[in-house]
């Protein structure tokens, strides 16, 4: 019977040790906040951002029709410096849907924008410059296309894959870390997380609000050693919390508000 107590005194000691929150790693959501603004996509953003401590960058990674990568999250992000130049907006608009827009369109964009969105080549030089800075991705499943212009720094790529589909078309590259997104971290997503023996996942922070999930969760993590990433966690959440279940925090201002 002592042995028992003993038992379970050191299964919960070693649980409670495993789900600390000493070892999360924060990622800046879309660059991370910038006076005030969110998902910009911004070097200003992004360069605030590491000053605050962060060493995972998360850029929603689009391709032009032109193979050209920029980050961009979406048209209310866009701060123009002159309001009056909402026509750039639109034009952008109409060629982000046409899948018509090419590095030049950029450019001129971004010549009107108060926080013009990452082009490619300052993204590389960003990356390369801090050898210990990480990059997340979301949005592109040219896995080819990555593969070849962010090789030098493979080992820091994180690519969320939002579907079985493109999660099986992405094994055909030597892709070191892949993050596998699940809607609801049911039997068929399970499922696939076992027999793919993947060992990135992520999902939307409202799934932890299920205790069967949480259960899951643990049970996951400590059986298959996954690493969990959840999204997005702000200043206004209970930010104590997700840790005892997650490794990765997306976040537009934790470290930030926490070190001004």
């Amino acid at each position: 019977m002592v042995k028992l107590i003993f038992s379970i005194i050191f299964l919960l000691i070693f649980i409670n040790k495993s789900f600390s929150d000493n070892n999360v790693n924060y990622i800046a959501h879309a660059g991370g906040e910038i006076d005030g603004y969110t998902y910009t996509n911004s070097v200003q953003a992004i360069k605030q951002s590491i000053k605050f401590g962060y060493n995972f960058i998360e850029i929603d990674l689009y391709l032009s029709s032109d193979g050209y990568f920029y980050g961009f999250h979406d048209f209310k992000s866009l701060i123009l410096k002159d309001q009056n130049d909402h026509k750039f907006i639109y034009n952008f608009q109409k060629k982000f849907f046409s899948k018509t827009v090419k590095k030049k369109d950029l450019i001129l964009l971004n010549k009107k924008l108060k926080y013009p969105i990452i082009l490619e080549e300052e993204l590389i030089e960003i990356f390369r410059s801090n050898a210990n800075l990480n990059l997340v991705t979301d949005k592109t499943h040219d896995f080819r296309q990555l593969k070849d212009k962010f090789n030098f720094m493979n080992d820091r790529l994180y690519i969320e894959i939002s579907s079985k589909k493109n999660y099986l078309k992405s094994l055909l590259y030597s892709l070191d870390n892949k993050i596998f997104l699940t809607g609801n971290f049911d039997f068929k997503d399970r499922l696939f997380i076992r027999l793919f023996r993947i060992k990135n996942v992520v999902f939307q922070k409202d799934l932890l609000k299920m205790e069967v999930v949480k259960n899951r969760l643990k049970k996951y993590k400590n059986l298959f050693n996954i690493k969990f990433f959840t999204y997005t966690v702000n200043i206004k959440d209970d930010f104590n919390f997700y840790p005892q279940f997650v490794d990765f925090i997306y976040t537009d201002n934790i470290l930030l508000k926490h070190k001004e």
